[in-house]
């Protein structure tokens, strides 16, 4: 794995001149399965790795008046609603739906802490809150003071709450407690440059999109790693790069319980779904991914879709058999 790729990345700029992006829906990743839309949570079986086996809606388990709702409404709201520039702020997208924005928070304080609480995988452990884990998107990554305040408050409610605490090794007879970071670590420690390759994802960067009425390749925006993804003509460089943060959630996000736990990953093609989203964009009243050309005939052809989805579903299969190397 080339860690500098994405340290470079995490350097630059949020975009180029002429690159304009949008959020995802899904704080982990993206579109589709249960969770995407914050109102569900797949329950699994068998711990990490289990089989889905049903899907609830996500209610939170909170106390009205614990001491973790009132650090959220008095000191972390203000640290994310608040911030030295507009463009910091996570309400300026996240309380207003903008650039498709997943709509979880609100102006008002108690109002946001509802809405994140009935987001699946917001109110977790640190290490699986996806929160913590979403880095550099779209958006700025949060300050290391917001990321502080809010992994303080994280702690809390997983006190409060029970959440399981991750653990190396089984009590009980029951398997080790693992993390949304630790899985998405194993994750791209399974992917295998042989698949990448033989599923043609190398040509990825070539996929055209217009904008301002001109024809351009992802890898116009994408070619260092900006705006959550890195796709340029060194095959190598790019797959090097979606082993790691942010861009490994490109493939895959997190499955959680109704407590808050998590449970599992999930395939989230988001490289295609882009053209979903861009398509449902409002240009010219919100920041919008460039739509894709001929999207159904042309560059996510069917075969390179069918490459994304047989990626992911062999790099998953084999994490959730263990035949992957550590991370």
């Amino acid at each position: 794995m080339n860690l500098k790729l994405w340290t470079i990345a995490g350097s630059l700029a949020a975009a180029t001149v002429g690159c304009v992006v949008q959020p995802p829906p899904d704080l982990t990743g993206g579109s589709g399965g249960s969770d995407s839309s914050g109102n569900t949570a797949a329950v699994t079986t068998g711990g990490v790795g289990g089989s889905t086996s049903a899907t609830t809606t996500t209610t939170g388990t909170g106390d009205p008046g614990s001491a973790a709702k009132q650090y959220y409404v008095n000191t972390v709201h203000p640290a994310l609603a608040s911030a030295d520039t507009p463009s910091a702020s996570c309400t300026k997208c996240h309380a207003t739906g903008l650039s498709n924005a997943p709509a979880f928070m609100a102006d008002d304080a108690t109002a946001s802490y509802s809405g994140i609480e009935a987001f699946s995988g917001l109110i977790a452990i640190p290490e699986s809150s996806s929160l913590l884990l979403h880095d550099k998107h779209t958006g700025p990554a949060l300050t290391a003071t917001q990321y502080a305040t809010v992994k303080q408050w994280l702690e809390m409610e997983a006190k409060e709450r029970g959440l399981e605490q991750p653990t190396t090794t089984a009590a009980s007879g029951q398997p080790p407690v693992m993390t949304l970071d630790q899985a998405l670590k194993e994750f791209g420690a399974c992917m295998d440059i042989n698949d990448f390759l033989a599923n043609g994802l190398n040509k990825l960067y070539q996929v055209k999109t217009v904008l301002a009425g001109q024809d351009q390749t992802c890898e116009a925006c994408h070619n260092v790693g900006l705006a959550g993804n890195w796709l340029s003509a060194n095959a190598n460089e790019t797959f090097d790069a979606q082993q790691s943060f942010p861009f490994i959630k490109r493939w895959v996000s997190g499955v959680y319980d109704m407590k808050g736990n998590f449970t599992d990953l999930k395939a989230v093609p988001r490289n295609y779904l882009k053209g979903v989203e861009s398509a449902n964009c409002k240009t010219g009243t919100e920041a919008c991914h460039p739509r894709y050309l001929n999207i159904n005939n042309g560059n996510f052809t069917p075969e390179l879709k069918a490459g994304i989805d047989n990626f992911i579903a062999k790099t998953l299969d084999k994490w959730h058999n263990k035949q992957c190397p550590p991370p």
